[in-house]
């Protein structure tokens, strides 16, 4: 039998589902079908078509009724639907009001008269036999607006009908001062009802809605009573005990120390208090809860300033929870508001949920910021407690260059108390917890620094805490060289001097000695091999640094190259700790160095050493060297081979006999990067830097006899060039000048400038070279990733390439040739420098105003400014609690395209949560590096949660704790942050659970149709446009859909594109083509439908239907989407996407 479309091929149906049906519906009258359950046990999926005539402007209202209503034998409605379709079968929008539970009642204005087609469909383990009728809405008996004559009171019922579906209601109704009233609209039916909202009177919606009406005055009410179902309904209003308004009228009063008592009475009571508070002091607030709590409830705590604004919210304090508290330091002085509210309103709550208020004040011990810090004295003791989850405790103190100073707290001090110490410009000099609590540091500027004790553990709220801590400040008593020109330190020429680091660690030694212009010097320490050696002038610049040395017998040895000065004078031997471990004592010796009988013991009398050559020469003494000149080009790679009858063979440089050191002309030492030794010999490789001479240096180390012979020798690896790739090596280029050269290897060569600017502006960078033989990366100082373009062009052979330079100093260019290139790649390179521009850019638009409310959750905003602009440092998005915004996988927020700047957070932000666009000054740079000095901050509000399902597409909220959320009708979305958590989420006939990960119970959301987290979104509707897509995906392209393609077609439904034209998108796309073939005939697209979809060979009886129907002018678009649709694919995908699927939405 054929696959026929949405149903199982050995299924026998009463109608079909096209406008070739037989069943026949007219106006004011009814008609009679069957569900039909294929065989098997498989899921009913049956679709019955009525032909129905209807005129253009009339409204009518369509019913499907079984057992219940005493019209068939269909024993449940929690499956069935009714659709409306024109007669060329394209679906009509219609508006449902009715629940899963109830009978389907949909309803239609017709624009067009004509023929059109009621589908009563069911899709569940349910069959039997229904009645459809249509029928003329009656007139409407209560108007939806203040001039409605319906009236409600205690004790005095409203009545009305619900004629229609999307029938809203509205009565009038007066509240006294103080009291508390709930309004409900049951149905006669006791199946419908309606969901009831409550406005002010001038028809202005209340902020807090849950049929609840609490007024701090006498005043009139409207009460809007939206239709669930259909026929006569009864709306009545209660009188509710409460003990506490929900407003300013009858708060209660909760004082510091003072606990106060109170109830959550009824579904959504809310019990305001009033705190007075201090700015500066910190509070603590702690719920207890007193007595028995209904299953799934939770409270709401909302604390709001004088101002009226969000101090602290804390949104689902689960009802196991028997006590809660946070902690807050008040910012401004004044009277604050404490609201506790019942966080769900939608299962009811037996009896009063009692519970306890209580609040505790305390000084905060230190201020929270650098600008508050209270001055603290080297050798005082910074003593206090960590008094909220999110505290800082921060002092200022003055200290001195060069000298060593000490921080100490307790070996017991709790691993969660973390100790900072920062420069004045807010660099981290020290930060550490536990073991590296305690440190010592030698600034090596004076001024003001910042210590600061907080949590060692970022919290997302602040709750109460009570960690002490106690640091004590000193001038480290054991330091006995400080590290500045005031050292007492001497050593003279031929004597040594004893030492010690501090044992704070951090310690730095400064030792002054006196050396004479022309004459070489060696200085040898003795020390552990934490403790580094350099020498230095009196302004600090390093002039030499150590070597490992390993004389024979411990202790380590570290000796600083043979220094010879071009001047005379005091200069500073600084012997530092490695790391912040503790000290340890040294010995220094400082000695002239011996001279060498041979000549070549120094620069200036170097011999001459060029490849392949091989010199013999003989170390006269301990310590004696010669030296070697070789003239090396750039960034060349060379090895040395140095042979002696004193080497052992052992690998590395020997601590006794002749050792190699290779230094450029400025006496910077090149590193080994390769090491074989071999018996009697050491082979080395090394890497030139710039152009120019090289000293090779062959030193008698250790306590070696002498004299030592050795035989030197060096070999060419791989040629260099004129320019070195290297940035300490880095070719100057003057603004303005044109240099000529090319990139010799793809492999090994690179080509690295230095231009130097003075201000910061544009640097205009002018390459020309073959298309695509060179490329170019610009790098600021040391950075480690290139500066991003700010625009570039191309013209005759040269790309012209514009950069913001935020600030003066050295950018480097480094040009290289890609694998695919011919080489050598000649090139001409030229920079230029632009800052005749000072005027800062100026904010001319913005795609959403500051200040806007109901923004998406996903938004894209863009600030246009008044001319071409770069995205500086400090862009950051932050919610209202100060938490900034981070998108997964470290992508970047922000993007700066000519005038424009684009925030795209790529993650789900929480609804109704105003956020907090930070611009402060340098985050925002024109092209010649003008800094944005506008308005430093960017406000707008995200989309505010429906409390209650409506007839439209809401969004609503849940927190896995209890609720019972009916999203109504439309397509509606739950938000649930887990980024706390994870949630279990199951969905079982029509129902999803979201729970706790592990907890046995959670909320139930009946109607809703999609889950929103805050980087990922799951979709429930697996019998709606969700699952239709899915699919429809998974049968064009015979694979798992990508998240961001299903997400797109997704919505494409949700705007109301057919399926019909979701497949003919995919016919027409290459990866179909590829999958299907291209051009290929009716008979191999049926099969590779049944192949690739149903995954098995047709059947013949099948195959004759849709290569028939083919034949005959049905499109092939109409076969896809029946295929995908089919009973047997639907089940044979239920075990993949039955508790819903991830997918990407689109937009």
């Amino acid at each position: 039998m054929p696959v026929r479309p949405f149903r199982r091929p050995s299924m026998t149906d009463d109608f079909s589902s096209d406008t070739s049906t037989t069943g026949l519906l007219t106006a004011g009258g009814s008609a009679t079908g069957n569900f039909e359950a294929p065989s098997g046990g498989y899921v009913t999926n049956d679709r019955d078509w009525f032909k129905i005539s209807l005129q253009a402007g009339t409204t009518y209202l369509f019913t499907l009724t079984g057992k219940a209503d005493g019209a068939g034998t269909l024993a449940d409605y929690s499956y069935s639907s009714l659709h409306l379709f024109n007669s060329a079968g394209e679906a009509q929008a219609s508006l449902s009001s009715a629940r899963y539970y109830l009978p389907p009642l949909t309803q239609f204005t017709p624009t067009v008269s004509g023929i059109y087609y009621l589908e009563a469909s069911l899709t569940g383990y349910l069959s039997g036999s229904y009645t459809v009728s249509a029928s003329y809405p009656a007139a409407d008996d209560l108007p939806a607006s203040t001039a409605t004559t319906g009236v409600i009171s205690i004790g005095a019922p409203g009545r009305g009908v619900f004629e229609r579906a999307d029938d809203v209601d509205w009565f009038k109704f007066h509240a006294e001062a103080g009291q508390h009233y709930q309004i409900r609209a049951d149905g006669d039916d006791n199946r419908s009802y309606g969901s009831v909202q409550a406005y002010d009177a001038k028809g202005k919606l209340l902020p807090t809605n849950a049929g609840v009406i609490e007024s701090a005055t006498d005043a009139d009410f409207y009460v809007a009573v939206t239709a669930h179902g259909s026929g006569a309904y009864t709306a009545t209003a209660t009188t509710l005990v409460d003990d506490y308004s929900g407003n300013d009228s009858q708060p209660g009063h909760l004082t510091v120390d003072a606990p106060a008592k109170g109830a959550l009475q009824y579904d959504g009571d809310v019990d305001r208090f009033t705190l007075d508070m201090v700015a500066g002091t910190i509070y603590s607030v702690t719920i207890q809860n007193t007595g028995a709590v209904a299953s799934g409830h939770s409270a709401n705590l909302l604390l709001r300033d004088p101002a009226g604004n969000n101090a602290f919210d804390y949104g689902a304090i689960s009802s196991t929870a028997k006590i809660f508290s946070f902690a807050m330091k008040a910012k401004t002085t004044g009277t604050y508001t404490l609201d506790v509210g019942d966080a769900n309103n939608a299962t009811p709550q037996t009896g009063s949920r009692s519970y306890t208020l209580s609040a505790t004040a305390a000084e905060d011990d230190y201020a929270d910021t650098r600008d508050a810090a209270t001055k603290l004295a080297v050798g005082a003791t910074m003593s206090g407690k960590l008094q909220m989850a999110r505290d800082v405790d921060m002092v200022k103190l003055e200290l001195t260059a060069g000298l060593n100073y000490a921080f100490t707290a307790p070996s017991d001090t709790s691993s969660g108390v973390q100790v900072a110490l920062y420069a004045a410009d807010g660099t981290v000099v020290h930060k550490g917890s536990g073991s590296t609590i305690s440190f010592g540091m030698t600034p090596t500027t004076s001024g003001t620094y910042y210590l600061a004790a907080s949590a060692a553990f970022s919290a997302n709220t602040d709750t109460p805490a009570n960690r002490s801590y106690t640091i004590k400040t000193s001038l480290d008593a054991d330091d006995d060289y400080s590290a500045n020109t005031s050292t007492t330190g001497v050593l003279a020429v031929g004597g040594a001097i004893k030492g010690m680091l501090g044992q704070g660690g951090g310690d730095r030694d400064w030792i002054a000695v006196t050396l004479e212009a022309g004459t070489a010097y060696v200085v040898d320490l003795e020390a552990d091999s934490s403790v580094q050696l350099s020498l230095k002038n009196a302004s600090g610049t390093e002039l030499a640094n150590g070597f490992a040395m390993n004389f024979a017998g411990p202790p380590p040895h570290t000796r600083l190259p043979q220094y010879t000065p071009t001047t005379s004078g005091t200069y500073y031997v600084e012997v530092a700790s490695a790391s912040e471990a503790k000290g340890s004592t040294y010995q220094l010796h400082l000695t002239k160095a011996v001279a060498d009988p041979v000549p070549g013991n120094d620069n200036a009398h170097a011999g001459a050493l060029t490849y392949g050559q091989q010199v013999q020469g003989t170390l006269a003494s301990a310590g004696a060297s010669d030296v070697f000149k070789i003239t090396l080009h750039a960034d060349e790679s060379f090895s040395i081979y140095l042979s002696s009858p004193q080497l052992s063979g052992a690998a590395g440089q020997q601590t006794n006999g002749p050792t190699l050191q290779i230094v450029d002309s400025a006496g910077k030492a090149l590193r080994s990067y390769a090491d074989v030794s071999v018996p009697q010999e050491l082979r080395l490789g090394f890497l030139s830097g710039a152009y120019g001479d090289y000293y090779v240096k062959v030193v008698n180390a250790g306590a070696a006899p002498a004299p030592a012979s050795y035989t030197l020798k060096a070999l060419l690896g791989i040629a260099g060039d004129d320019i070195s790739g290297q940035r300490e090596y880095a070719s100057a280029l003057d603004l303005g000048q044109l240099v000529k050269s090319q990139i010799h290897s793809s492999l090994f060569d690179t080509d690295t400038f230095k231009v130097h600017v003075t201000e910061s502006g544009v640097l205009t960078v002018d390459l020309g070279a073959s298309d695509g033989a060179v490329t170019l990366s610009v790098f600021a100082g040391t950075a480690l990733d290139p500066i991003k373009a700010i625009s570039q062009s191309v013209d005759a052979g040269h790309t012209i390439t514009r950069y913001a330079a935020g600030s003066a100093g050295d950018y480097y260019l480094t040009l290289s040739t890609p694998a695919n290139k011919p080489v050598p790649a000649a090139y001409e390179i030229k920079a230029t420098f632009g800052s005749g521009d000072i005027t800062a850019p100026l904010l001319s638009a913005a795609s959403i105003v500051s200040g806007a409310t109901g923004v998406a959750l996903h938004p894209k905003l863009t600030l246009t400014f008044n001319e071409a602009i770069a995205a500086g440092a400090g862009l950051a998005l932050t919610d209202d609690h100060g938490v900034a915004v981070k998108a997964a996988d470290g992508a970047a927020l922000f993007s700066a395209s000519g005038n424009a700047l684009q925030l795209d957070p790529h993650v789900n932000l929480r609804p109704g949560v105003t956020y907090t666009l930070a611009l402060p000054l340098g985050s925002v740079l024109d092209l010649a590096g003008n800094r944005y000095a506008g308005h430093t901050a960017y406000t707008f509000t995200t989309a505010s949660a429906a409390t209650v399902g409506g007839s439209g597409n809401d969004l609503l909220t849940g927190n896995a704790s209890g609720k019972k959320i009916d999203g109504g009708a439309g397509i509606d979305t739950a938000f649930y942050d887990d980024s706390k958590g994870a949630l279990d989420i199951s969905l079982q006939k029509g129902q999803a659970t979201v729970s706790q990960h592990g907890a046995t119970g959670g909320d139930t959301l009946t109607g809703v149709e999609r889950l929103l987290f805050p980087n990922h979104a799951l979709a429930l509707d697996i019998d709606g446009h969700g699952g239709q897509a899915y699919r429809l995906y998974q049968a064009a392209f015979n694979r798992t859909p990508d998240l961001g393609g299903v997400g797109f077609w997704i919505n494409a439904l949700d705007k109301g594109i057919t399926l019909k034209e979701v497949a003919q998108n995919f016919l027409i796309s290459d990866e179909f083509k590829k999958q299907y073939g291209d051009g290929v005939s009716d008979h191999d697209f049926v099969t590779n439908l049944y192949t690739n979809i149903l995954h098995r060979a047709p059947e013949q009886g099948g195959f004759d239907f849709w290569t028939n129907g083919l034949h005959k002018g049905v499109e092939r678009a109409e076969v896809l989407y029946n295929f995908s649709e089919s009973a047997e694919n639907q089940a044979a995908l239920l075990p993949v996407i039955g508790q819903g699927f991830a997918y990407t939405p689109y937009g």
